[in-house]
């Protein structure tokens, strides 16, 4: 499970303050949190925040003109970055394991990003999390967002597409044979720093052999994941996904984060695979 649940509201706002530089009024302006005063970033006069009340009536929006529920937000950075999740009522199958399928809409109040869309899966055989950037809403935070409905079905449109292509690219994967060496291959693409043997490290520094042993761990994840999936590519992308869910995060922190160290592991393995189909053909 999560370590913690979604909250089903955000609580605060955005506010925006002038800035004052010896007296005088600056070009500049702070956002601030309304709930504690927390300065989230300094913005120029040209940005334009996207309200926390602009992305709850978002999500409502497209709860009426879909079949998404919306099950909570997530704040990240102590509020710099938020997501909003909402669930496929209409579940459907990666190979032969259900899954649910996750809409997620962020927006960052540190310009760290324009408004996004990402998708998610959240397994229910063994919950490892996958996540990845889907459609950039192309909305830079320099206008009013003021969406249409037309763009909201336009949004629906490319999460089905999305959805549609991990499900084929989940069954090609699963016919892909992964043996030992092909898991070491696998192995060398993500770790490509640390092709040497274990005697050669042993003396070496401790970020060497916390190096190494993540690589193990990741080893050991796929190991079990395919005695469950089977020798195969999809066997080997979830031992990824488990790594990245369970051992790295020691926990579900920051689900649905299509932006940390784990989701950009997990996106570099679900695009070799993708290789793999691309090869065979």
């Amino acid at each position: 499970m999560m370590r913690k649940a979604l909250k089903m509201e955000i609580d605060w706002e955005v506010n925006r303050e002038e800035l004052t530089i010896r007296g005088e009024k600056s070009k500049h302006y702070a956002l601030t949190r309304s709930d504690n005063g927390q300065i989230l970033s300094v913005c120029s006069e040209q940005y334009e925040p996207f309200y926390n009340k602009e992305l709850v009536r978002l999500v409502e929006r497209i709860e009426n003109l879909s079949n998404f529920t919306c099950i909570g937000f997530e704040q990240f950075q102590k509020g710099k970055r938020i997501l909003a999740f909402l669930k496929d009522t209409k579940p459907s199958p990666l190979v032969n394991a259900v899954s649910d399928h996750y809409l997620i809409i962020g927006n960052s109040h540190d310009q760290s990003s324009k408004v996004f869309l990402g998708l998610s899966n959240f397994m229910h055989r063994c919950e490892n999390q996958f996540s990845r950037a889907l459609y950039d809403l192309r909305i830079k935070h320099t206008q009013r967002i003021d969406l249409t409905d037309r763009d909201i079905l336009l949004i629906l449109e490319h999460y089905e597409k999305g959805k549609k292509k991990q499900m084929y690219l989940s069954k090609e994967f699963s016919k892909i044979e992964m043996g030992e060496n092909e898991v070491h291959e696998f192995l060398n693409h993500m770790f490509p720093e640390q092709e040497v043997k274990k005697s050669e490290w042993m003396n070496k520094d401790n970020s060497l052999r916390t190096a190494h042993k993540r690589r193990d761990e990741m080893k050991e994840s796929i190991q079990s994941e395919m005695k469950d999936l089977g020798k195969n590519a999809w066997g080997l992308f979830n031992g990824v996904t488990y790594y990245t869910s369970h051992r790295m995060r020691r926990g579900n922190a920051g689900f649905g984060n299509t932006n940390g160290t784990a989701q950009q592991l997990n996106a570099r393995a679900w695009e070799y695979c993708k290789k793999l189909v691309s090869d065979l053909r």
